[in-house]
């Protein structure tokens, strides 16, 4: 710790603190550090996520994009606390501006798509989730969400070609060996058990 002109102590991060035994009575405010780079913020607000700490971590993300500017990994962190807070419509416009900055962000499209299903925007995110698919053919999330989305609106024979994109849920069947409608919840199954377990 060093001690500032004005007396208070600090730490090098600029973080004050109070010292008991300086001669005045008054308390010292504790701040921030005044400068911080769009990089520390970001891994301020990961730290923030990570401790469960969600609306911390939102404000580190949006303080990192004030820095640093319009930043698509940023956008992405920062739309995924949104949504866990359950600020939809914020989420929503937070993913859009990942895939503007970088268009070929598959997972961006993808949780796009899930939350324009929430606010039932249903042709809108099955638009994203194609835009998913299109950047990245083999993300099994994404196959998954469209298969169930194409499965509800519109029946297996649409949604089977995605199924197929859903690792282990065969069973040592193929698809063409299984019923109508039984290879969505085949699937759906295999999610469960491998995320739920």
């Amino acid at each position: 710790m060093v001690r500032l002109d004005q007396g208070q102590l600090a730490e090098p991060s600029g973080q004050l603190h109070l010292d008991f035994e300086a001669e005045s009575a008054e308390p010292v405010a504790r701040t921030s550090p005044a400068i911080r780079t769009s990089e520390e913020w970001w891994e301020q607000g990961c730290a923030y996520e990570d401790a469960g700490q969600l609306h911390e971590a939102a404000e580190a993300y949006r303080e990192a994009l004030y820095v640093g500017g319009p930043d698509a990994k940023i956008c992405f962190n920062l739309a995924n606390v949104l949504y866990a807070l359950g600020h939809l419509g914020q989420a929503a416009e937070r993913f859009r501006q990942a895939v503007e900055l970088k268009h070929q962000f598959a997972e961006a499209w993808n949780n796009l798509g899930n939350v324009l299903l929430e606010l039932g925007q249903t042709e809108d995110a099955l638009k994203a989730y194609r835009c998913a698919i299109a950047a990245s053919p083999d993300y099994a999330d994404v196959h998954y969400n469209l298969a169930d989305l194409l499965d509800t609106m519109s029946g297996p024979r649409e949604a089977r070609k995605h199924w197929r994109g859903v690792p282990a849920f065969g069973a040592g069947r193929r698809v063409g060996q299984l019923r109508s409608g039984e290879i969505g919840e085949l699937a759906r199954a295999s999610v469960r058990s491998k995320f739920c377990n």
